[in-house]
């Protein structure tokens, strides 16, 4: 599953609200959040680091090792997260626009895009998700090598999915709504719980094991609604 059909998949768990109502953007907000609080559980360690992009390219490799960007800053300005399938459909010539100041970025497979171009050499800050050492699968690998390495199994990233649920639920309590939204945090919480073990056994094998990768768990591709 890409990073984008995460965002429609978070949408429909959350009652289909329109894009008028919640925006991509917004709910790319609690799959960050998600992603932060399952680092932390499956013991992925978040980590700051910096960049520096010459003036009028759109793009700069973060390399392998980085296997999901959280934030990116300017100084003390942050940018806004993006995806290219996001300014696709937005109509956003990222790649030709006019140079000036960067307001956007995009991650996708270990690549930083930033829109608008930058018009001057700038260092950025950035906050990410390390890729995990990869596990050799035949003898021309060495082990741990460091490759970009899926935080979640393509079958677990619907515990991410149900964690940014209970967030949203969380943080659009109404005096209205308020039981409707106890009941839909309380089937969230099961739902993660009954998940979260299956995850951990999974990073724990994962460990030790020589057999095949899970599918990497990245934005590239795909659209968001």
């Amino acid at each position: 599953m890409i990073y984008e059909d995460l965002v429609v998949a978070l949408r429909e768990r959350v009652g289909r609200p329109s894009i008028d109502e919640v925006n991509d953007r917004r709910l790319l907000s609690f799959l960050n959040s998600a992603l932060e609080w399952l680092a932390g559980e499956l013991q992925y360690n978040p980590s700051v680091g910096t960049t520096t992009i010459t003036a009028t390219p759109y793009d700069g490799e973060l390399g392998p090792g980085v296997a999901e960007v959280w934030w990116v800053k300017h100084g003390t300005r942050t940018l806004e997260p993006a995806s290219l399938a996001l300014w696709v459909r937005d109509g956003i010539d990222w790649m030709n626009g006019t140079a000036g100041q960067p307001e956007q970025y995009a991650f996708e497979a270990g690549t930083l895009y930033l829109f608008p171009r930058p018009s001057t050499n700038l260092t950025l800050t950035y906050g990410y998700l390390p890729a995990a050492p990869e596990i050799a699968t035949d003898s021309s690998e060495a082990p741990g090598a460091s490759t970009a390495t899926p935080l979640l199994s393509n079958a677990n990233q619907g515990l991410l999915v149900w964690k940014a649920a209970e967030e949203y639920f969380s943080a659009t309590i109404t005096p209205e709504n308020m039981g409707q939204r106890n009941l839909q945090i309380q089937a969230c919480v099961k739902q993660v719980a009954d998940r979260l073990d299956n995850a951990k056994r999974q990073v724990k094998h994962g460990a030790r094991s020589s057999g095949p990768r899970p599918s990497v768990f990245s934005r590239h591709g795909g659209a968001a609604r």
